[in-house]
């Protein structure tokens, strides 16, 4: 070893400084180095001498930077690799923690939830890398780095450049790739074909050496364990550790099965599956999923159609107390897939699923239906309905009564009564709000809004009497206004006049009540939307949506073990809906408990990898965790790499990023590339002069801030006019005074949110507070700004005294001494 240090230590003086030995595997010495022009702490792994001579340079390097550019929060990532001297090397932050392996020999047995959690981020390490086609090999607890409280897979691609660099000659030097106790039996085979289902096997004997402190095989040789992966049933866990749900159980028996066929399909699904828990009370509903109709109809402008009768038959079947239906959200995410039936019922965690196809030519309709056991892959039933548009509610009743017979379903009276219900007797009327309910699923764009809004207002021009379409109306105008796209009396107006007809035509109808629960829920009336949710939760028991609402309503009165049950519960009836594990992580970081919070982010970015949400609210996660802003920018890269739409969530975090870390100009530079002057969201009201102005602050260019603060109040008290109750607007036009020194009237407009939107009541105020702290420290009032930051963070929110302490903002409070108190509360984790 000495002479390889030497040798190392000359080969690469120019640019490490080689200081001592780390450790040393099968393949390589690691040596913690010096990085002299970067000046920062690395790890080097050199391959051994041997190894390296039997390989090729050119090759081994290209792999290697394939899996150097992995980024991901749980994957150590490669810096550098490179020869010297006949040696390969590559060059890996140094991480100061231990291994999975140190732990375990220091414990032996993990606590379950420790083994689960870092079960959990290597699986999401995993799944990053599978979905970018590289298998890691070699999954291990000695590959498995453990730093503040993150698991961290190092490693990643180097078994799989060393094999495709040396070829046939690696028999040369006796090297197994792969280490016996967890190598999958298609690895023991030697079958070169080696897929993620490998590295979920190789997993899962990880989690079983965690909890039982052995893997499932062992033997007195190599060789002996190696058969026994291939032969060998995997001993159950229980008689090892007692107390391991049953769920955990299944999942591990399932990523340790022999044929790779029979093991989860992602590490995403293995995760999930170790994260399930039945809920009480709900663990004995029947379940099924209406996967989209496809729309074989001439006309392609039919699709609408097709997606109308899948959400009717969707909201016919949640009804029904005894099944668990599969939300829209999750079941359009299969239109045109390819996946197999078992897999969606496995990813859905559904027993059934109804599939079909809808023909519709002018006036004639052919509807085609079969319920498939999904496990089984085995038909149920199968009926072709033909017809007209004048048969459509019947079909759809024909239909869902079929399903109720071949589930063996017992329907109460009110059941029986409300699938035999027609919504209207226009069928012009019903082919507006079809078409109104395919533009409100389309997103949260202004432009979908207002088609939505104009069809169901056709819907009720043509049918008076349409209960539901007024329902809808009301909900369109609501979320107009929740948005921020038009915060007017008028649109409440609006609102309130079409759900009362709702309810006056149909008193009991639920999408009225759900209507009126969603309008009192954004004006913060949370008992008389809590009553209401309850009221439609009675005729429709299983729909996510209303669990959320009820969850979002128990978290803004405070009661967040509440609400986040509710949440819970609404992922697990909509199980691909990003919007549900991204609320289940919002409470996990409102409440500061941000470890938790992290694998439902990760979930939600399997889900959905093209959605920008869960991706920024993970960057301001870490910003409030670790007060690490180049943890934030790689959550914003990866964004990037999946191709994920910035929408206006990503270019406000670049601006704060950039303020963050002190540049300035690079912030002015990326508000310069905003395409609005304003950015009107839920969580505040942000016009694009006061960032300016507050940066051109910041970098000490007070006559351009002066500027900008003024063109900013008189952008912010137009739009005060219109919108005289919104909070955001008053609270954005306090800081814009505060930085013209116009004491008096910004503390009159930073405080007016409590009484427009008090922090007991409204879900968002913490944003409110920090602004109302901004106005008190731009006044130079630095008492008053400390106060307000500490009652910041007595309350949940997404801010942390860590995040605090980067943000330039608060320079001016520095040698406060309650201020101080914070950033050190930080250090020791409180408020962390």
């Amino acid at each position: 070893m000495e002479d390889l240090l030497e040798r190392l230590k000359a080969a690469l003086a120019d640019r490490y400084l080689i200081e001592r030995e780390l450790g040393h595997g099968g393949m390589a010495v690691v040596y913690l180095a010096r990085d002299q022009k970067l000046n920062r702490a690395v790890a080097l792994k050199v391959l051994r001498p041997e190894l390296a001579a039997s390989l090729g340079t050119e090759r081994f390097l290209r792999e290697i930077e394939i899996a150097a550019k992995l980024t991901h929060p749980n994957i150590l990532s490669v810096h550098d690799c490179g020869e010297g001297d006949g040696l390969l090397y590559y060059v890996m932050p140094y991480v100061d923690g231990e291994s999975l392996r140190d732990r375990l020999k220091r414990e032996t047995q993990l606590p379950i939830d420790d083994a689960l959690r870092i079960t959990g981020q290597v699986a999401s390490a995993l799944d990053h890398a599978h979905r970018h086609d590289v298998i890691h090999r070699d999954i291990k607890p000695e590959n498995i780095l453990l730093h503040e409280g993150e698991a961290m897979v190092a490693d990643f691609g180097i078994a799989l450049a060393v094999q495709q660099a040396g070829g046939e000659r690696l028999t040369e030097t006796g090297l197994s790739l792969g280490t016996p106790a967890y190598m999958s039996p298609e690895q023991v085979a030697g079958d070169r074909a080696i897929d993620a289902r490998s590295d979920i096997y190789a997993l899962g004997c990880v989690l079983y050496e965690m909890l039982a402190n052995r893997p499932p095989f062992t033997g007195p040789t190599a060789r002996a364990v190696l058969a026994r992966h291939m032969t060998e049933p995997v001993p159950p866990i229980a008689p090892a550790r007692s107390g391991v749900p049953s769920q955990v159980a299944t999942a591990l028996m399932t990523a340790l099965a022999k044929a790779p066929a029979d093991r989860f399909d992602s590490a995403a699904t293995f995760a999930e599956a170790l994260r399930a828990r039945p809920l009480a009370g709900v663990s004995d509903l029947k379940s099924i999923a209406v996967l989209p109709f496809s729309n074989l109809s001439p006309d392609p402008d039919n699709e609408y159609f097709a997606d109308g009768l899948t959400e009717e038959l969707i909201s016919e079947l949640t009804k029904i107390a005894a099944l668990r239906v599969i939300s829209r959200t999750s079941t359009m995410r299969y239109k045109g897939t390819d996946k197999d039936l078992p897999t969606i019922g496995r990813e859905l965690n559904v027993q059934f699923v109804l599939e079909g196809s809808v023909r519709k030519a002018g006036n004639s309709l052919r509807i085609t239906a079969q319920l498939i056991d999904a496990p089984a892959d085995a038909h149920l039933w199968a009926e072709k309905y033909s017809g007209t548009l004048e048969d459509i509610f019947e079909i759809q009743e024909r239909v869902s009564r079929a399903i109720v017979e071949a589930l063996r379903v017992t329907l109460s009276p009110e059941e029986e009564q409300r699938i035999s219900e027609r919504p209207t007797e226009s069928l012009e009327a019903y082919d507006y709000y079809l078409r109104g309910l395919d533009g409100l699923s389309r997103g949260f764009l202004r432009s979908e809004y207002d088609h939505a809004q104009r069809m169901f207002e056709l819907a009720v021009e043509c049918d008076p009497g349409f209960a539901q379409a007024y329902a809808q109306l009301s909900r369109m105008h609501t979320g107009m206004y929740h948005i921020g796209y038009d915060r007017t009396e008028q649109r409440l107006m609006e609102a309130r006049s079409a759900v009362d007809r709702a309810l006056a035509l149909r008193p009991d109808l639920p999408e009225g009540h759900l209507a009126l629960g969603m309008l009192h829920w954004t004006l913060l009336n949370h008992a008389e939307a809590t009553a209401h949710f309850r009221t439609c939760l009675q005729h429709q028991p299983n729909d996510p949506q209303l669990w959320r609402l009820i969850g979002l309503t128990r978290m803004w009165e405070g009661r967040w073990d509440e609400g986040l049950e509710c949440q819970k519960k609404a992922m697990w009836l909509d199980p691909r809906n990003p919007v549900h594990t991204t609320n289940v992580a919002g409470a996990y970081r409102w409440t500061r408990d941000y470890e938790n919070a992290v694998p439902y982010y990760e979930r939600g970015i399997e889900i959905s990898p093209d959605w920008i949400v869960s991706y920024v609210e993970l960057a301001y996660l870490y910003l409030a965790w670790k007060g690490d802003t180049q943890q934030a920018r790689l959550c914003l890269e990866r964004a990037n790499s999946a191709g994920a739409p910035d929408g206006w969530l990503a270019p406000l975090l670049r601006v704060q990023l950039e303020l963050l870390d002190g540049d300035y100009n690079r912030a002015l530079e990326c508000l310069d590339a905003w395409e609005s002057d304003e950015l009107d969201t839920l969580h505040g009201y942000t016009p694009r002069a006061l960032l300016r102005a507050l940066a051109q602050l910041l970098r000490g260019d007070l006559d351009a801030a002066r500027a900008g603060f003024l063109a900013a109040e008189s952008l912010m008290r137009a739009k005060a006019v219109h919108q005289p109750q919104d909070a955001r607007v008053h609270s954005a036009l306090g800081v814009a005074l505060a930085g013209l020194g116009r004491a008096d009237e910004a503390i009159a407009e930073g405080t007016a949110f409590e009484a427009l939107a008090p922090v007991d009541k409204d879900g968002i105020a913490p944003y409110r507070v920090l602004e109302l702290a901004q106005t008190y420290t731009l006044l130079g009032l630095h008492d008053a700004a400390v106060a307000q930051l500490e009652r910041l963070l007595s309350i949940p929110g997404p801010h942390s005294a860590r995040w605090l302490a980067i943000d330039p903002m608060w320079h001016p409070l520095e040698s406060h001494p309650r201020f101080q108190k914070l950033v050190r509360e930080s250090s020791s984790g409180s408020h962390a």
